[in-house]
């Protein structure tokens, strides 16, 4: 399989993995071949992404971190709690406990696994997701840095609740598109605040999630927001928590921009690593993000484009790469897997998101 922007359908193909809604509900399953006018719709939906099964990806395989049935269940409570926060700043502890629990269990079953995955969200329910997802690569960081049970714990409570806040910010300024005045930016960045202050007081959230709420946005220079605190005043576990905020909101659609290639959000991380982000949590977290995930079309230094079929932890700028077409002699590949490991002559020059049509020949 492999993962396609929904702009780039034509139709008839078949989807790889079945998309559902926070409720549960399965709005196409997977085998199913797409009409043009399910693609309209998907769009009409927010859906910019889609993952495909063809004869070039055949065999790719592509699996989240955490069950998707774990991932629906988290959506569903967040979904619940943010309402609960909404109408009277309540959170109930024990079922935010109980999901980050479950999704660490997960990431425990699969210790060496990397993040290929991304989440097909919908967007009407993008910051639920956004906390669903943080909270996942938080605990995959947390996990990867050897921090105590008890911590990583924390950790995935404060991060899958960094953004309740946000569901005290007046609808039409959280939901603008476009560009927001000083104004409402200013009520924006009130969010980590609106959160520590309704739980503060409440026993049952530790002091590391009540920090990881209140500092996520906080940067090593003092450009963040609420506090504009610096290097070691910010917790620890914010920063933490800064890192898997910023790079899911780089990589998916939402209000303010499209989503970025996964090479630009580490290229960003890498860039704003010891200014905004501590670089020892940088530096481990993008050792977990294969640059090109499985299922990514590439263009090679040899003028061969190319899908990436597997990566390893060894190096994740050197996959195994099936071989579709030669640019050079404009003829197709009888898919020639090659191994960028062995092939050190070889590199990645760039990730393609043009519709392949455009660029192989027939």
């Amino acid at each position: 399989m492999r993962l396609e922007k929904t702009v780039n359908l034509t139709g008839n193909e078949i989807l790889a993995k079945s998309i559902i809604d926070i409720n549960g509900n399965k709005f196409l399953s997977a085998g199913t071949q797409v009409k043009k006018s399910y693609i309209k719709r998907l769009l009409s939906l927010g859906i910019s992404i889609v993952y495909i099964e063809d004869e070039i990806s055949k065999g790719i395989v592509i699996e989240s971190l955490v069950p998707i049935e774990v991932h629906i269940q988290a959506k569903q409570i967040i979904s619940k709690q943010m309402k609960l926060f909404m109408e009277s700043k309540q959170i109930d502890a024990s079922e935010i406990s109980k999901i980050v629990d479950k999704i660490i269990s997960e990431i425990i079953r699969h210790p060496f696994a990397l993040l290929n995955f991304r989440d097909i969200r919908m967007q009407d329910e993008y910051t639920i997701s956004h906390c669903v997802n943080v909270c996942i690569l938080a605990l995959m960081l947390a996990t990867r840095l050897g921090l105590t049970q008890d911590k990583v714990r924390n950790i995935g409570i404060g991060a899958i609740i960094h953004d309740f806040g946000k569901t005290l910010i007046p609808q039409e300024i959280l939901n603008k598109k476009g560009r927001l005045s000083e104004d409402e930016f200013k009520q924006i960045k009130l969010h980590p605040a609106n959160l520590y202050n309704a739980i503060k007081d409440n026993p049952a959230f530790s002091p590391t999630s009540k920090m990881v709420g209140l500092m996520h946005h906080e940067k090593l220079d003092g450009s963040g927001y609420p506090l504009g605190v610096t290097g070691d005043k910010i917790h620890a576990s914010a920063k933490i928590c800064a890192i898997c905020d910023v790079f899911d909101a780089i990589t998916c659609d939402n209000l303010y921009h499209s989503s970025k290639k996964v090479a630009e959000a580490i290229e960003f991380l890498e860039f704003s690593s010891g200014t905004a982000f501590e670089k020892e949590y940088v530096d481990v977290f993008i050792k977990q993000i294969p640059i090109y995930p499985n299922g990514t079309i590439v263009e090679l230094s040899n003028k061969c484009i190319g899908i990436i079929v597997e990566n390893t932890s060894k190096n994740i700028l050197r996959p195994r790469v099936r071989l579709l077409y030669d640019c050079s002699t404009e003829k197709q590949m009888d898919n020639v897997i090659i191994d960028l490991m062995d092939e050190l002559s070889i590199k990645i020059e760039k990730e393609i998101t043009e519709p392949l049509h455009t660029i192989i020949k027939p």
